[in-house]
């Protein structure tokens, strides 16, 4: 976990000329059945984060389930201290 994990830059804009990529909210209510204002939350929240940036948490999640799997870190623990860096690099 050597990366350094960032936020992307402001919401609702492309990104380094690339197209949004996430869903509309009206899409989340009817392909995972939310209610609206959670849609809402989590397409607020999804725009923080460009591809490459999920891209490198989703490797970080591999890292902590394989280090699980295999006697590494306690999962709790890895969890609560990939969100403890996530959360600093959003202040």
């Amino acid at each position: 976990m050597g990366s350094r994990l960032r936020p992307a830059g402001s919401p609702h804009k492309s990104r380094g000329g690339r197209r949004d990529l996430g869903g509309s909210e009206k899409h989340l209510i009817e392909v995972l059945g939310l209610h609206a204002f959670v849609a809402k939350k989590i397409s607020v929240q999804a725009q923080q984060f460009d591809l490459p940036t999920l891209e490198n948490i989703f490797q970080h999640l591999l890292i902590i389930d394989l280090g699980e799997k295999t006697g590494g870190m306690p999962g709790e623990i890895a969890l609560d201290v990939l969100i403890a860096r996530l959360a600093s690099t959003m202040l």
